[in-house]
């Protein structure tokens, strides 16, 4: 589906692990091995993918238009500002948006305050609490997965929302 947010989450969950086994004792010369030989194939894959798709991929991937999501974020912003208390509904920024738009909210971080109100806010202040027990908590591999997995969730979060089942699994 030449994913740009899904390139995003892997490149950042690679990221997030790289670094934390950087800081780890006895991994720094892996963490080094591994980032440049990862960079070799995905520059391989990247041309390989070009090659094959006749240029679709590289267009996709050269192209930075957010697909009207952060229209959709600031319109969710405002449903909040409207409706701080209880927010607009489950389901129902759909309909209330002051856009021209009949999609579905893309980034998780805005639809739970625009659909639950000061819940939803909460719920994004539980997330936060979460993650940096997840971060401080682990050791070793269980951290490096822990953060990689984080990573690539919230990445996913932010702009797919939760359609993608992977990502209430990972979290």
């Amino acid at each position: 589906t030449f994913s740009r947010g899904g390139i995003v989450g892997l490149v950042a969950a690679c990221g997030a692990v790289g670094l934390v086994a950087l800081a780890t004792a006895g991994q720094r010369w892996r963490v080094l091995v591994a980032a440049g030989v990862l960079v070799v194939v995905a520059l391989q894959i990247m041309s390989w993918a070009g090659t094959f798709t006749d240029g679709a991929s590289s267009e996709r991937f050269g192209n930075a238009d957010t697909t009207n999501r952060v229209l959709i974020a600031e319109s969710d912003l405002r449903l909040f500002g409207s409706n701080p208390i209880a927010g607009v509904g489950v389901g129902m920024a759909l309909y209330k948006r002051d856009i021209d738009l009949y999609t579905s909210p893309h980034t998780e971080f805005t639809r739970l305050p625009a659909e639950h109100g000061v819940l939803g806010l909460a719920v994004v202040g539980l997330l936060v609490v979460m993650c940096v027990r997840i971060i401080r908590g682990g050791h070793g591999w269980y951290r490096m997965a822990s953060v990689g997995l984080l990573a690539i969730t919230i990445a996913q979060m932010g702009h797919s929302a939760t359609k993608i089942a992977s990502i209430p699994v990972a979290f």
